[in-house]
């Protein structure tokens, strides 16, 4: 559950425009064992800081220890494809991932990236599987 106002800036005469499906990035800010967890899109200085609706692009599941792995600092991952596409990505703690990029293409070739890398340990198996899909988001 999550209230209008827990959104920056927003008022009850000034709430933000969402509809049914419309995807967020929120926090978890309470939750009890007799109600539903409220979620909140602003911190403690009541700022969005990346939070909120997240427009375009698209959203999918992996599994919660990718999740974690790509959330790492030390993850090669995301700066490896960072060198080669510009895309926009939000990852959760719940196993979801939403992406945006220029073109749909590329939306397509970084979802496959992230999928195909969950079981690559080595860094030059990874480089390898971005400059192909890379490549092929170039050429085709």
């Amino acid at each position: 559950m999550i209230s209008f106002t827990n959104f920056e800036g927003a008022t009850k005469r000034n709430r933000p425009n969402l509809k049914t499906g419309d995807i967020i990035y929120a926090t978890v800010f309470d939750t009890t064992p007799r109600t539903e967890a409220e979620l909140t899109c602003v911190d403690d200085e009541k700022r969005a800081r990346g939070m909120g609706q997240l427009n375009g692009g698209y959203m999918f599941k992996v599994s919660l220890n990718h999740c974690r792995r790509l959330i790492n600092p030390s993850c090669e991952i995301l700066q490896t494809m960072g060198k080669f596409f510009k895309f926009e990505i939000t990852v959760g703690m719940n196993g979801r991932i939403w992406v945006n990029a220029p073109t749909t293409e590329e939306i397509i070739k970084i979802h496959d990236v992230i999928n195909k890398s969950e079981f690559i340990t080595g860094e030059d198996e990874l480089i390898s599987l971005v400059q192909h899909s890379y490549t092929r988001s170039v050429s085709g």
